[in-house]
């Protein structure tokens, strides 16, 4: 009877030393890419790091669209709109209440996007045409049309504006040089086009047929990428979703394997993007290099609402909504898969964060709730 007990017990301990070799090593099991000399592990985000950290309104005034440079003395400052009693577009350092006017009593603005030197900016403006003949909006012009989208490029040095072409939608400003990437649309065609703007020349990178929305952004200097949804790219038969990589000297046109339904988003620098999608309830964060080759992924466990990478390229952060209480934010280290939850707490309602802007120190963020500017620094 003794000895049956033993063999019983010897069992129970074989298999569950079995179970624990099996559990350990789908914990720590890791994926390498050696061209890349990356070695990062695929993490759950509950076995994260907890890292203090505090929140703060930067200043006062609503900073809608904000964007960040950094000065000669590693000095922030911060470019944004106010649309408080005079609309204007300011600047102010981050450090004291300096603040710059550059753009004053603008109206109708819809977006601002801006280059990356900070030197230009597209404002999308709705056109009103009744408001802005009464108001003598500077952006109004003969010929425009009532409820339209116009694009124009703001010169902030110079304080110029000039209209963009017409008849285009979402512009994108190249990290690398001084051009942007923007669809044309007539009666009938639709053409992808770049424009250098030192010398106001238009190259047209893609003909597109049909209807069907498309993806794009720039990867590095000389490659953008594009993503059908889902038919009609030159009367090709393409997969729903999948990624296309065009070499800007070449013109050479490659279909990756890529296939995911998800948000781009490009680090513009070394060539890395990053994939955010949901697969069967599963929130997952795919990193890629410029040939679309599989550098790792990290599975979240609750609702990525914003992304944006240092601008090291070397931490991707996400601003996750939860269903109660305020945003969660995490830092993720892209080359040795450590993730970090920035635990903060506030009297403040942090919800639904837009703007997410990594400091250059990766100890700190900026993001907007509605119209006012927060500091994350951890």
């Amino acid at each position: 009877m003794k000895r049956k007990i033993l063999y019983i017990l010897g069992a129970v301990l074989t298999i569950s030393l079995i179970v624990g070799t099996v559990y350990y090593y789908l914990l720590t099991r890791k994926n390498s890419v050696s061209n890349n000399n990356i070695d990062a592990t695929n993490v759950i985000i509950n076995n994260t790091k907890l890292i203090n950290a505090s929140i703060a309104q930067v200043f006062d005034d609503n900073a809608r669209y904000p964007s960040i440079e950094i000065d000669p003395v590693n000095n922030p400052i911060i470019y944004y709109y106010n649309e408080q009693n005079i609309s204007s577009i300011f600047e102010r350092k981050l450090t004291n209440d300096s603040v710059k006017q550059t753009l004053a009593e603008y109206e109708g603005l819809d977006n601002i996007s801006w280059s990356y030197d900070h030197s230009k900016a597209i404002i999308n403006v709705v056109y009103d045409k009744q408001n802005f003949k009464d108001n003598d909006n500077i952006l109004s012009f003969d010929g425009a049309q009532d409820g339209f989208i116009y694009y124009w490029i703001y010169d902030i040095k110079n304080k110029k504006l000039s209209k963009l072409a017409e008849n285009i939608s979402s512009p994108i400003w190249s990290p690398y040089e001084n051009k942007i990437i923007y669809l044309e649309q007539d009666t009938e065609s639709r053409q992808l086009k770049i424009i250098d703007l030192t010398n106001n020349s238009v190259k047209t990178v893609l003909n597109i047929t049909g209807d069907d929305l498309i993806k794009y952004d720039f990867l590095t200097k000389n490659k953008i990428y594009y993503q059908p949804q889902p038919f009609g790219i030159e009367g090709e038969d393409v997969l729903e979703n999948s990624l296309y990589i065009i070499n800007l000297d070449s013109m050479e046109k490659t279909q990756t394997d890529i296939a995911m339904i998800g948000q781009i988003v490009p680090a513009h620098k070394n060539g890395l993007f990053a994939i955010k999608s949901e697969i069967n309830h599963q929130k997952i964060i795919v990193i890629y290099n410029e040939n679309a080759q599989k550098i790792t992924e990290f599975i979240l466990d609750s609702s990525i609402y914003n992304t944006t990478w240092s601008p090291d390229a070397n931490y991707f952060y996400t601003a996750n909504i939860q269903s109660t209480g305020n945003d969660i934010f995490y830092q993720i280290n892209i080359k040795t898969g450590e993730i970090k939850k920035l635990d903060y707490s506030t009297q403040e309602q942090i919800n639904e964060s837009l703007n997410l802007i990594a400091l250059p120190d990766n100890h700190s963020l900026l993001f907007t709730v509605g119209p006012l500017l927060y500091k994350l620094i951890f």
